[in-house]
């Protein structure tokens, strides 16, 4: 069964990101998200400009120095036996990850650890970092110490990612939204490359008291939210660790997602 979309499908993301109205960075610092709920959705890619369509009376586009989508690297770090993999993959409480995050536009690079809670709290703290992965500041190795209770100098960098970010804001200011897309995952260091092209991740960030249009929406047109962490899908389709068991399911239903095929 096919999921049914109304709207101009054929119209690019380029032309409709360029129909929205504009956001600068500025205001987008009064987009204080304290008590937040994060949801992710998956979509095919080919999906995408239909779910536009519905959202540009709805949100505005974030525009920084004359350009609505941005592009993003991001290198992430583990142990040798891969222990904030398995963290994640196995649904551990406390979780933690590691990683340097490049904004491509700009070039600069921070060093980010990002945690989830026992209480499903995402708490993300970050310092700029140098450009080199094996070349940390003072800053960046404090941080990973007190925030991931880890020695930065003793992970090793494993994955790298890159993709094009487009971010909204609702009039209200209550709901930021990122849509991802053109992801390209790379075993670091080496020429072991996997594109997904034809998938794209919303991340819906909105303060638990307010209405989200673009849920609604979403699961209007049967696009359920699912979790999803680009480095856990990257590392296992780089070949560097095994698809677990816990991991084939996931795999199953994007390949369904891509492919058009109802996910109940």
């Amino acid at each position: 069964m096919q999921r049914k979309f109304v709207g101009d499908s054929t119209t690019s993301i380029g032309e409709l990101i360029g129909q929205m109205k504009a956001i600068s960075l500025e205001e987008m610092a009064a987009v204080r998200l304290m008590n937040r709920k994060d949801t992710k959705f998956l979509l095919a890619l080919s999906d995408l400009p239909s779910i536009l369509v519905r959202l540009s009376e709805h949100y505005r586009v974030q525009e920084i120095a004359g350009k609505r989508m941005a592009s993003y690297e991001t290198l992430y770090f583990d142990s040798s036996g891969h222990q904030f993999f398995l963290e994640h993959v196995n649904g551990k409480l406390n979780r933690r990850k590691v990683r340097r995050r490049t904004y491509l536009d700009s070039g600069l690079h921070f060093m980010e650890v990002k945690r989830k809670t026992n209480k499903d709290k995402t708490v993300k703290t970050r310092v700029l970092s140098d450009g080199h992965p094996e070349n940390q500041n003072g800053e960046a190795i404090e941080l990973v110490r007190k925030q991931a209770d880890a020695d930065l100098l003793t992970l090793i960098p494993l994955l790298s990612n890159r993709f094009t970010r487009v971010t909204l804001v609702n009039p209200a200011f209550t709901e930021r939204v990122t849509i991802d897309f053109r992801i390209t995952f790379r075993k670091f260091g080496t020429d072991v490359v996997f594109d997904q092209f034809d998938l794209a991740v919303i991340e819906v960030k909105q303060d638990k008291s307010s209405p989200s249009f673009i849920s609604e929406l979403l699961r209007d047109q049967r696009i359920k939210k699912a979790g999803f962490s680009k480095y856990c899908y990257g590392m296992v389709m780089t070949g560097q660790v095994e698809k677990l068991n816990n991991m084939k399911r996931k795999l199953r239903r994007i390949k369904k997602i891509i492919h058009h095929e109802y996910v109940a």
